[in-house]
């Protein structure tokens, strides 16, 4: 009798430990690993010092700072090129396995020099 009651006993906690247990579960915990994994990944690209800088992907035109750039979730890298007239253009390899923000810094390209009026160098 000891043994069937102390059976009856283990199943009754047993089975309110395991009722309590998923009424404890937080919603948003069961949201979250039912979500699917999404199959994007988001750039926020940032020209630092000057807008309108045009962003190009692989060579093709993706848009202008500022931009949210939305890339397939990759393991394999891909070039982001910016350009704007009167800057140096720049390249970098970027890797979409996660979002992330992509600060640039593009340099002004100096003025050309200026000619010399070639009277300048006579001798009188």
């Amino acid at each position: 009798m000891k043994k069937s009651l102390h059976f009856v006993l283990s199943t009754v906690f047993l089975a309110l430990t395991i009722v309590c247990g998923m009424l404890l579960v937080s919603p948003s915990k069961v949201i979250a690993e039912t979500t699917p994994v999404s199959d994007t990944v988001t750039l926020r690209i940032e020209a630092t010092n000057v807008d309108g800088v045009t962003v190009l992907v692989n060579g093709k035109k993706s848009g202008v700072t500022p931009l949210q750039l939305k890339l397939p979730k990759s393991n394999t890298a891909v070039t982001v090129s910016f350009k704007k007239q009167g800057y140096f253009s720049k390249e970098l390899r970027v890797t979409p396995h996660r979002a992330r923000t992509i600060k640039i810094k593009l340099d002004k390209v100096p003025p050309p020099p200026k000619k010399k009026d070639p009277r300048e160098n006579l001798p009188f």
